[in-house]
């Protein structure tokens, strides 16, 4: 329920917890066949160059041209109750689960930890990074003017797929 700025979540049953102990509840029931859009998303930076800032611009022409080779994958989901949903989500872990259709079981195929939620609005998921994809970022040309304190550098994107079906790549590049 809605209280002041905060949502307070009421759990639907009785649970008991020893002393000196943690139990992890669910807080929510299972949602199946919730509508997802799958989105790849290659950032050509290493995660530790990603959020490098510098006071002054900087001469290395070096920085940031290492590769990072992973392609993430994301899921999409609109919580709303045309999409089984449509509730506000707590912050904590979101786990994702997908039918083999050769058994019929569900397999985890992976968790991210998700900001609090309204409803109505997308919530992004990480699962990992893509198998048969594969990014290369590569550094083309580089000009550095000191006296008019000025750089300007080029870089080539590579996408490389493996799979047997084209898929949509959104590229993410910072500059320094």
């Amino acid at each position: 329920k809605s209280f002041f700025e905060y949502h307070l979540y009421t759990l639907g049953r009785d649970t008991s917890l020893p002393d000196n102990s943690t139990k992890q509840i669910e807080l929510f029931p299972t949602r199946s066949n919730v509508p997802v859009t799958k989105t790849f998303v290659y950032y050509g930076l290493p995660e530790n160059v990603r959020n490098w800032i510098s006071p002054e611009p900087n001469q290395d022409r070096n920085l940031g041209t290492q590769s990072n080779k992973k392609v993430d994958i994301y899921l999409k989901i609109n919580n709303t109750e045309k999409n089984g949903l449509g509730i506000p989500l707590p912050a904590g872990r979101l786990r994702v689960y997908k039918q083999d259709d050769a058994d019929g079981t569900n397999e985890f195929i992976g968790e991210d930890v998700i900001a609090h939620t309204p409803t109505d609005e997308e919530v992004l998921v990480k699962l990992g990074q893509a198998f048969d994809i594969v990014g290369e970022r590569r550094q083309t040309d580089f000009n550095a003017d000191y006296n008019a304190r000025r750089i300007t550098e080029s870089f080539e994107i590579a996408l490389r797929n493996h799979k047997k079906e084209p898929v949509s790549v959104i590229v993410r590049e910072n500059l320094f």
